[in-house]
């Protein structure tokens, strides 16, 4: 980004971000005076949210003045995020307090509603706020799956809930075609919806086992974790199906088109050559 977009989107959602970096800031500063968290985490906080900061602004359309409600809700949601991720460089955190941990995911989870209804209410519906409000859902999902893995209530197989959507956006730069806008499908929303939820209660699971005598049973938490990779796993491939299918129909119709104009050519050059081979237009009956 080149420094007069970067002045413009300071001066049009400066604000904004300035108000999400003193959230994040207190946000760790609670996690370290409540729950006596190690004061690095204010660090690693600030330098999370600065790195999400810098990848909205350079994202931030020129053409848009305001950022809207919807658009400041979606912030609150990742500023929630950052605090999360920043706690995974702590273990312990979500070890001793997992269901404060999974109270806050669900927090990020209900925004994940309020700033879909403000968007459709205010009639402020963006491709922007769409992409942003997509990237806080799945850097969410991956915070969630290196959490349940670093407190070993699930192996590394659970890191793939968190990183499929990112392989999915990698093979779109491999393949293009995967890469293309996809229909609004209810079906992705309600699962990711089911992933929060899985992940949130496999995040709650080690701190359930110390505070309550009926805890949660780890082989059905890895079951359901199981289930949810599964159902997201068919997600994408019914949407890669699609894709293809839609890539294939546009190369046919593509194809199609090009042998037409090609025939269209020969038929014009052919009508072409025998007009100049008439008995009036043939030069060797002017001798």
């Amino acid at each position: 980004m080149n420094i007069a977009l970067a002045t413009a989107a300071v001066r049009s959602i400066g604000p904004e971000l300035l108000t999400g970096l003193v959230l994040s800031l207190l946000g760790a500063f609670v996690l370290v005076g409540w729950l006596e968290a190690p004061a690095r985490i204010v660090w690693a906080a600030l330098g999370i949210y600065l790195a999400i900061a810098w990848m909205v602004g350079s994202n931030w359309p020129a053409r848009h003045r305001s950022f809207g409600w919807p658009n400041r809700v979606t912030l609150l949601r990742i500023t929630l995020v950052a605090i999360l991720a920043a706690a995974l460089l702590f273990p312990e955190l979500y070890r001793h307090h997992g269901l404060l941990m999974a109270a806050l995911a669900m927090v990020v989870l209900l925004l994940d509603g309020v700033d879909g209804w403000l968007a459709r209410a205010l009639n402020a519906s963006s491709a922007f706020g769409a992409r942003f409000d997509m990237e806080a859902d799945s850097l969410l999902v991956l915070v969630l799956s290196i959490a349940v893995f670093s407190t070993g209530t699930a192996g590394p197989w659970v890191l793939a809930i968190g990183l499929l959507r990112y392989l999915f956006v990698g093979l779109g730069r491999l393949r293009p075609w995967l890469a293309g806008e996809l229909p609004d499908s209810a079906r992705r929303k309600w699962i990711c919806v089911i992933q929060v939820l899985a992940l949130s209660i496999a995040v709650a699971m080690p701190a359930s086992q110390t505070l309550f005598t009926a805890s949660i049973d780890p082989i059905a938490v890895r079951l359901m974790l199981a289930g949810a990779l599964m159902l997201l796993t068919a997600s994408f491939a019914l949407d890669m199906v699609w894709l293809a299918g839609r890539h294939r129909r546009r190369s046919t119709a593509e194809s199609e088109a090009f042998q037409a104009e090609a025939d269209s050519e020969s038929a014009g050059l052919a009508a072409g050559a025998s007009d100049t081979t008439t008995p009036f237009n043939d030069s060797r009956r002017q001798t």
